[in-house]
């Protein structure tokens, strides 16, 4: 407590030390209200010094004067030749602000939902380049499942899925070696459209015939059959301004001679 000149946070106080870091710490549910000045999760101020790979959630943390943020209230540097710019790199957050310089102003660290912590991405990022295993998460056992990245040896992997647009680009597994695939989803409402990542249903191939009752399936086979073959439609089919249609033809652009 130092009256109008308070610098509070779970970890550090204050640090000002050229050449000071503080690295791979997180904070959990910290209520941090001392009423004046400068207040932060990881740090109440960062001058100098340099905060990495840490993260902070489940945050309450107030500062009247404007100075506060759940990783670090002030980082200092942005207002004349004399101040000692802080370095904040590769730390999370659920919720802003972030990180405050002395005037409140949001700089470079990043807000992640809840549920990216829960997938693992955010243990990945952590541990980021660091050449000793730091940061882990169990994520694929369902009795022991952890919300939030720990100091672990359940290592989180970066795998590329095959193609699930619902899913994004890849998702995250304690398996290097693991595969993502998923089994897609259709309704008869989804007119031919997987549920989870709006892929197409194939057309069903019955006695050398492509039967096709629906967009999806339309869209379908415009995209995936290369050579002529017999089609027999079995609905009608509304192509609208929410579908981008090529007209089906053959790879190197010649007619499709297909017979519906």
């Amino acid at each position: 407590d130092g009256g109008n000149d308070i610098r509070a946070a779970a970890i550090v106080g204050q640090l000002i030390t050229t050449g000071g870091k503080i690295s791979n710490c997180y904070v959990k549910n910290p209520t941090i209200t001392p009423g004046e000045h400068v207040t932060g999760g990881i740090a109440g101020c960062v001058y100098d010094g340099t905060i990495e790979n840490c993260y902070v959630v489940n945050s309450n943390i107030n500062g009247s004067s404007g100075r506060y943020g759940y990783i670090v209230g002030d980082s200092r540097g942005d207002k004349s030749s004399t101040d000692r710019p802080g370095t904040v790199t590769n730390c999370y957050s659920d919720n802003t602000p972030l990180i405050s310089d002395r005037k409140g102003n949001l700089s470079s660290v990043e807000n992640k939902s809840a549920a990216q912590f829960a997938s693992g991405e955010i243990a990945y990022l952590l541990q980021g380049n660091q050449q000793t295993d730091i940061w882990g998460q169990n994520i694929d056992n369902g009795e022991t499942v952890q919300t939030y990245p720990v100091f672990s040896d359940a290592k989180v992997y970066k795998i590329y899925n095959s193609g699930c647009t619902h899913y994004g680009e890849f998702i995250y597994s304690n398996d290097a070696n693991a595969e993502f695939y998923h089994e897609h989803s259709f309704t008869e409402d989804s007119n031919g459209f997987c549920t989870l990542c709006n892929g197409y249903e194939a057309a069903e191939l019955v006695d050398g015939v492509y039967h096709i009752g629906n967009l999806g399936q339309l869209m379908w086979f415009a995209n995936n059959v290369n050579t002529a073959h017999k089609v027999l439609l079995t609905a009608d089919i509304t192509i609208d301004n929410s579908v981008v249609w090529k007209p089906i033809g053959l790879q190197d652009g010649a007619s499709n001679s297909s017979i519906f």
